[in-house]
């Protein structure tokens, strides 16, 4: 081994430096954070002291050497709540100096021509290119670069402030939060990362990793502040397990959001394992007291294990204050009331009792104040992205109401089963498929005939809109973005969420897309599609009376080889999008509910497609979308209605769209 560190040594030049705060490496007690297009985990003796793996480090370091798009590396030995593994650069990020890492550089990265070494132009700062096919790109979402390396990419917080919106989505691979900012929802801005990782201490608690999804606040003096946990950490507060993080807040120097400053911690939070503790935005309810939540699971003071037969839950604090101890004269901190919400319930789990949220909630955003609320505001969501095979990490929603302020969330029946009918329901279906098993049992109809294990295509969602940040309490628009598709990824197309007569959740892309309407074909694959189908009037026990399949085609070749149908079917009480013949490998499906503004026999689908992204929205309820693989016959196909019933086609009208970004 020693001789072996000689050799990097000599080559690499161990602590030789290309400028300031550059190390050529390899070197302990450094990191290149950010930037990584390849996290590998990494499996050495675990006897080893943290900062004995010059071994590890090296074959981390060969590992790069050998990638020619490899930049630079880190090596992260094992920690408590920190894997081992071993991180690749696409360009070279700038330097942390205290992190318990190696990190490098290869020989591609830099070069001595003129005498002085400098980092060669393939490894200063660059974006990461789109991974496919150029004609797959979508041109109407958001897609900042850092999008399109492997990750997780929630919506980590979004806020309206004086007029302009604001997105965080995660990018820890580029070291935090990104920020995208619009005045019109259509338009997008990237201003690159500016919640950014940092060496943290506080109390006994260490951490340099990335800030993990949190949330956006206005204080009631208006100062703004993001909030989140550290997704993992070294150490943890006043001696407890490394991920015994406390809630965090950083103050915004403006109202741009484009710096921030201290770290400002709010209070502890401990449990008998490790999850992301994810945050809820918080919000100053009726009372005049702040709530904030901590998304857990059930069984901290039972079983303590996983599976958690009660479920996921929010632990609620509150406080007079927002900033609660870490305001210099706060009458009183955070204190912990107790549990706001436990359930294990899933949109499935009526049919299949085995299909329950087996562990804590993630992403959580909780809202009221809907426009159209019939209970004047007072009706509150709780969106979560649910874990196992009822969703896939995609985001479901239960709908209710908090009796009183610091209370029990529960059903708008004033139960915590929330099992009537639209309790529960999913903002999108796109991790639904058919169960093929059971498509020939007669009677089986809605959600007895799907799955809910397919691949997802939107998640982690939050809202912004009016009522600045408190989207609980005070009324006005609410307009929902999510992390769509993998890797490449996206920001959602946003959608405007309200209520029905009846309390049913709706939903709209937000008409602000409309600016993009135009009759020149800018891209084939630029196109919003809005189909209308009268059947006939709904039977008494709520059954359509019909069997008719119908929708539109899009990208059809014409000869049933490539295409995308997207459709109705009434017979099985399901809405659907096929594009099996589009390379994705499941029929979609959800559920088909009745129309609630306009005629309840009038059906209409709304689609919008961005080269390889759909979306499309029943009757304002139900949404999919849907990732396509398309080969190369993709912006040849044609739009057309079909039904199987002459006498119940579609009227199609349909617009070319402009770019978006």
């Amino acid at each position: 081994m020693v001789g072996e560190l000689a050799r990097w040594t000599l080559v690499l030049g161990v602590c030789l430096r290309l400028g300031v705060g550059v190390v050529v490496g390899p070197v302990y007690s450094n990191d290149y954070a950010g930037l990584d297009y390849n996290v590998t985990d990494w499996h050495s003796d675990p006897a080893q002291g943290a900062n004995h793996y010059e071994s590890a480090a090296l074959a981390c370091a060969r590992y790069c050497e050998a990638d020619a798009e490899c930049c630079a590396w880190t090596y992260c030995p094992p920690a408590p709540n920190d894997p081992e593994r071993c991180c690749l650069k696409y360009a070279v990020p700038s330097l942390q100096v205290g992190a318990p890492h190696w990190t490098g550089l290869p020989s591609r990265a830099y070069n001595n021509a003129s005498g002085h070494p400098v980092v060669t132009a393939m490894c200063q700062h660059r974006d990461p290119p789109y991974p496919g096919p150029a004609q797959w790109q979508p041109r109407l979402h958001n897609m900042p670069a850092c999008l399109n390396v492997e990750s997780w990419h929630d919506i980590a917080a979004a806020i309206t402030v004086e007029g302009i919106h604001h997105v965080f989505q995660g990018c820890p691979g580029d070291g935090g939060w990104h920020h995208a900012s619009s005045t019109d929802l259509v338009h997008w801005t990237n201003h690159g990362i500016s919640v950014t990782q940092r060496n943290e201490s506080y109390a006994g608690f260490t951490s340099d990793d990335s800030p993990c999804s949190g949330f956006a606040v206005a204080d009631d003096d208006g100062s703004l502040y993001v909030g989140f946990r550290q997704c993992s950490s070294t150490t943890g507060v006043q001696g407890g397990h490394p991920w015994d993080v406390p809630l965090e807040l950083r103050r915004a120097t403006n109202s741009s959001l484009l710096s921030f400053g201290a770290n400002l911690y709010l209070y502890n939070v401990s449990f008998y394992r490790a999850l992301p503790y994810d945050p809820v935005r918080p919000w100053k309810d009726t009372d005049g007291m702040w709530y904030s939540t901590i998304a857990t699971d059930g069984c901290n003071g039972t079983s303590r294990a996983l599976p958690c037969a009660a479920g996921g839950q929010l632990d609620l604090w509150r406080s007079p204050t927002l900033l609660g101890h870490a305001q210099p004269g706060a009458n009183a901190g955070w204190q912990h009331v107790g549990a706001m919400f436990t359930s294990n319930r899933t949109v499935l789990s009526a049919l299949h009792p085995d299909l329950i949220e087996p562990q804590e909630l993630v992403t959580v955003d909780y809202i009221g104040g809907l426009p159209g609320d019939p209970a004047q505001g007072g009706t509150r969501l709780l969106l979560n992205n649910v874990n196992g095979n009822a969703g896939v990490g995609t985001t479901m929603f239960f709908r209710g109401h908090q009796p009183t302020p610091g209370g029990r969330f529960v059903s708008l029946h004033n139960d915590t089963d929330f099992a009537a009918a639209g309790d529960v329901g999913m903002l999108d279906w796109g991790a639904f498929c058919l169960n093929v098993s059971g498509t020939d049992k007669p009677g089986l109809v809605g959600l007895a005939l799907l799955r809910g294990d397919c691949s997802r295509g939107f998640s982690m969602a939050r809202t912004l809109g009016a009522g600045a940040s408190n989207q609980v309490l005070l009324p006005g628009r609410r307009v929902l973005v999510g992390w769509v598709g993998l890797t490449p990824a996206a920001q959602s197309l946003p959608r405007d969420l309200t209520l029905g007569p009846g309390f049913e959740v709706l939903q709209q892309f937000v008409p602000e897309l409309e600016a993009l309407r135009t009759p020149a074909i800018v891209s084939p694959v630029q196109l919003e599609v809005v189909a209308t189908l009268t059947v006939p009037a709904m039977s008494q026990h709520g059954s359509w009376r019909s069997n008719t399949t119908a929708g539109v085609q899009l990208l059809d070749d014409g000869n049933g080889g490539f295409g995308v149908t997207v459709g109705f079917d009434f017979g099985r009480e399901l809405v659907f999008v096929d594009a099996t013949r589009a390379g994705n490998s499941d029929v979609r499906a959800g559920p088909l509910l009745t129309p609630v503004t306009g005629d309840p026999s009038t059906c209409r689908l709304h689609l919008i497609l961005d080269h390889n992204l759909l979306t499309v929205i029943f009757n304002n309820q139900t949404a999919l979308t849907v990732i396509l693989e398309p080969d190369d016959k993709f912006l040849a196909g044609g739009l057309g209605a079909w039904s199987d019933d002459p006498a119940l086609l579609p009227v199609v009208t349909s617009w070319y769209l402009d770019l978006a970004s």
